[in-house]
C-alpha cells in the first residue's frame, strides 16, 4: 500500500548482508504505537520487532517500513506462528520467531514513504 522512491528496493538489495534485511524509517515517537519498532543491539542488528508498541514503550526510535528480504525459512516458521489479537498471522511475529532461532537480522534505514508523511501532516 506504499509507492517507494525510484531506487528504494534496488538499494535495500545491495543493503543485503544478513539472513534478514529489514528497511527502516526513523519515525517520530508520537506515531510508534501505530508501527512496528524494532530492537537494535550495539552491534546494529535487529533483536526483535515490536508490533505496535504501547505509547512510551518503543525500543528505538526505528520502525520496520513494511518491505523485507526474507530467508527461505520463512514457510518453516510461518505455520508455528500464533494468531494475533487481531486473528491474523503477522509478519513481525515470524521475524522474531526466525532471529530467535538463530537467523541474523540487520536493518537499512531508508526515506520515510510518501504515504507516512501525507498522513502526518493531515493530523
Amino acid at each position: 500500500d506504499y509507492l517507494f522512491d525510484e531506487n528504494a528496493l534496488a538499494d535495500l538489495v545491495a543493503a543485503h548482508s544478513a539472513d534478514i534485511t529489514i528497511s527502516l524509517k526513523e519515525c517520530p515517537p508520537e506515531e510508534m504505537s501505530a508501527r512496528s519498532s524494532v530492537e537494535i543491539d550495539s552491534q546494529g542488528r535487529v533483536t526483535r520487532v515490536v508490533e505496535k508498541p504501547a505509547q512510551g514503550q518503543a525500543p528505538s526510535r526505528f520502525v520496520a517500513s513494511l518491505v523485507y528480504i526474507l530467508p527461505p525459512a520463512l514457510w518453516d516458521v510461518l505455520p508455528q506462528v500464533p494468531p494475533s489479537p487481531r486473528g491474523e498471522v503477522e509478519l513481525p511475529s515470524a521475524v522474531n520467531l526466525l532471529i530467535e532461532q538463530g537467523f541474523i537480522a540487520k536493518g537499512f534505514l531508508q526515506s520515510t514513504p510518501r504515504e507516512w508523511r501525507a498522513e502526518r501532516d493531515t493530523k
